[in-house]
């Protein structure tokens, strides 16, 4: 008689999800110019040892910014179409250097009575910071 056959083929696909850790928050010191080069923070690791597709980080390693606080988000897909992950954490960029003071001239004035004279302003300071608005103080 009569005979059939047929076949399957399987594929197997890692569709777990991808495993991903961020440091909550980084310091660095800002430079002479006020910024720090954004550091990776994030790592990714996919369940099964799959491989990883992508990885991304937002703003990406290596690009500067000022001081202040920059939040980072870190994301990671695996490669056989399993759902993203992704994590964030801060950047924060100090300024450690401290401001620059210096004393003042003396001021010289020349009144309505015409007694002409200079004061000194020994307790008037000027400080400039290079990361801030210029610093005036008196003591």
């Amino acid at each position: 008689g009569n005979t059939a056959s047929c076949s399957t083929i399987f594929s197997v696909r890692q569709l777990l999800a991808v495993a991903v850790r961020c440091s909550p928050s980084i310091e660095a010191v800002a430079d002479e110019n006020c910024e720090a080069a954004i550091p990776m923070i994030g790592e990714a690791r996919s369940t099964c040892g799959a491989q990883l597709s992508t990885q991304n980080q937002f703003p990406p390693p290596g690009n500067r910014v000022g001081t202040g606080e920059t939040n980072l988000t870190f994301s990671a897909l695996g490669r056989n179409g399993g759902p993203p992950a992704s994590c964030s954490g801060g950047f924060i960029v100090t300024d450690v250097t401290p401001p620059e003071q210096s004393n003042q001239d003396p001021i010289c004035l020349w009144p309505p009575n015409n007694n002409f004279y200079c004061e000194s302003l020994s307790t008037l300071f000027q400080g400039t910071d290079n990361c801030d608005d210029p610093i005036i103080s008196y003591a």
